[in-house]
C-alpha cells in the first residue's frame, strides 16, 4: 500500500536502516532482538528511545533469507547494493520510464523491493496492490492503469 512504501522510502531517505518484516508476522522477537530506532507497523511509526547501537553509516537493508537451509538469517545490504542492483534490472530488462508495473511481490520479499526499486530507478510507475494475480480485481486494476508488467514466482504463474 502507500503508506508502507512511503515509509520504507522515508526510513532510506531518513538514513535509517530497514529490515523488512510479512505482513501478518508478529514482530515483537525482532524489535527485541534488533533494538531497531523506528519501528513502522499496521499501527503507525513508533520512534524508540531504546535503540541497540551505532549501526555502519553505509547499511540501508536488513533482507532475511527463507531459511531453506535452516533458520534464516539476515542479509546486510549498502545504499550502494540497492542502486547497482536497480541499475542493474533496469538496464537487463530495458525498464523504461512509460513502463507500469504492479507490484504483485511483498515489499518483505527481495524480489519484491527489486520491482519497486528499479521502476522508480526509471522513472516509471508502480500500480500498488495487494491483489492476488488469480482475483479479477488485479486484472481490473491493471488495465485501468495500463499496467505494461507484472512480476512474480512460478507460483504466481502456475496461478494464471
Amino acid at each position: 500500500d502507500v503508506a508502507t512504501l512511503v515509509h520504507y522510502l522515508g526510513a532510506l531517505a531518513g538514513g535509517h536502516v530497514v529490515l523488512p518484516v510479512p505482513a501478518g508476522r508478529e514482530h515483537t522477537d525482532v524489535i527485541a532482538a534488533y533494538r531497531p530506532d523506528v519501528v513502522v507497523d499496521a499501527s503507525g511509526v513508533h520512534i524508540r528511545a531504546d535503540a541497540g547501537h551505532e549501526l555502519h553509516p553505509d547499511l540501508a537493508l536488513l533482507m532475511s533469507t527463507s531459511g531453506s537451509t535452516g533458520s534464516p538469517k539476515l542479509v546486510r545490504l549498502s545504499h550502494a547494493n540497492l542502486v547497482a542492483n536497480a541499475k542493474s534490472i533496469v538496464e537487463y530488462l530495458g525498464i523504461r520510464e512509460t513502463d507500469r508495473a504492479a507490484t504483485t511481490l511483498p515489499l518483505s520479499y527481495c524480489y519484491g523491493l527489486s520491482v519497486v526499486h528499479s521502476h522508480l530507478l526509471a522513472g516509471a510507475t508502480l500500480i500498488l496492490t495487494e491483489r492476488s494475480v488469480a482475483d479479477a480485481e488485479f486484472w481490473d486494476l491493471f488495465r485501468r492503469n495500463q499496467g505494461t508488467t507484472f512480476a512474480g514466482v512460478p507460483y504466481t504463474f502456475e496461478l494464471l
